[in-house]
């Protein structure tokens, strides 16, 4: 284990260093000392109990639970195609064509996610763990073009996670934490029905077809669908607002790194 770590260390390490020495130590310091934490097996953790990264968390960003839609100028451009994504949704998410948001591993219960009468969440993928879907981007050009032109989160293996996301009649996705604070989840709603809810450590939101939200999924957050016709969203996420360029290009150099290492 000594070895390991020693070889961890170098690894990430080697880096990490060419963004400090392009950029400034000052510059990666926030990178630096997650880094450290994270390599000494004592990362930081949010200091609030509704809060929980199940990954990465770095302090020194704003720790809004939901963001106030001025620090995304790209949220009006991509609200404006809200017509012709839904077009493509509805046509594009057939039954046939829609696969589980959640995939299981042995020993798992659904119930421990999903709760309701029959809970479907399921969904239609641009983007999973980075993996680009020709077929879809082909089916649905409006909205490939338009998730095109958003500053997505690039990381192999990792990201862009954009899809579709069908929440069905009578389903509860039960409170959770995501994996990160140094990215942001991103609805459009497409089709609202009635008593459809996202609650996020204490604030309850109401989704509204064509209005963009922008939430922190660290913060303790479930999401409801008590009608019964099935709730469409395109689901995706965004970096951070508070990261500097530098920061974002040095953490996917650092998660794509952590990633290797951990599967070689």
């Amino acid at each position: 284990m000594d070895l390991v770590d020693a070889e961890r260390r170098q690894l990430l390490d080697t880096l990490l260093r060419p963004f400090e020495d392009a950029h400034g130590r000052p510059a990666l310091a926030r990178i630096r000392a997650w880094l450290e934490a994270y390599l000494g097996h004592a990362p930081p953790a949010p200091a609030d109990p509704a809060r929980k990264a199940r990954f990465l968390f770095l302090p020194g960003l704003a720790e809004d639970r939901i963001y106030p839609r001025s620090r995304f100028p790209w949220i009006e451009g991509l609200e404006a195609r809200t017509d012709a994504i839904r077009a493509e949704a509805l046509a594009a998410c057939g039954e046939e064509a829609r696969e589980s948001f959640l995939h299981f591993g042995e020993g798992e219960d659904p119930g421990d996610y999903l709760g309701g009468t029959e809970p479907r969440w399921e969904a239609r993928f641009f983007y999973r763990d980075g993996r680009r879907f020709e077929s879809v981007h082909a089916a649905c050009p409006a909205t490939s073009a338009a998730i095109e032109a958003l500053p997505l989160v690039r990381i192999a293996d990792h990201a862009p996670e954009i899809c579709f996301s069908l929440l069905g009649p009578d389903t509860h996705i039960k409170p959770h934490h995501g994996v990160t604070n140094t990215r942001l989840v991103v609805h459009l709603p497409l089709v609202v029905p009635r008593d459809c809810a996202l609650h996020v450590a204490g604030l309850t939101h109401a989704w509204r077809e064509g209005e963009v939200l922008v939430f922190d999924d660290t913060w303790r957050h479930e999401a409801w669908n008590r009608s019964d016709r099935v709730r469409i969203l395109l689901l995706m996420d965004t970096w951070h607002p508070d990261l500097e360029p530098p920061e974002r290009e040095a953490l996917a150099a650092l998660v794509e790194g952590i990633g290797r290492f951990n599967r070689a």
